[in-house]
């Protein structure tokens, strides 16, 4: 995961995640420095009622039922979430 954010920053790609990936990823350990640091340089979005609706049409749609990956998903193609 450090390597893939550095490679993104370094190439000045738009890093960007869902707060409920933070949610999935945080746990109480030494490892959480690394994540701290890391997600300083990751646009963290916020997620509502709107985006909530997309994922689960997403969701709906794929036949699949990890909303999380849903709701990154529709971040990452810039779809209001």
């Amino acid at each position: 995961m450090a390597g893939l954010v550095e490679l993104g920053r370094r190439a000045g790609a738009s890093l960007v995640t869902v707060a409920p990936v933070v949610a999935q990823a945080w746990r109480r350990s030494a490892r959480q420095a690394r994540l701290a640091r890391h997600i300083r340089m990751i646009d963290v979005r916020s997620t509502g009622l709107v985006e909530a609706r997309a994922a689960g049409k997403l969701v709906a749609r794929a036949g699949t039922s990890d909303v999380v990956d849903a709701l990154l998903a529709l971040a990452a193609r810039g779809t209001r979430c």
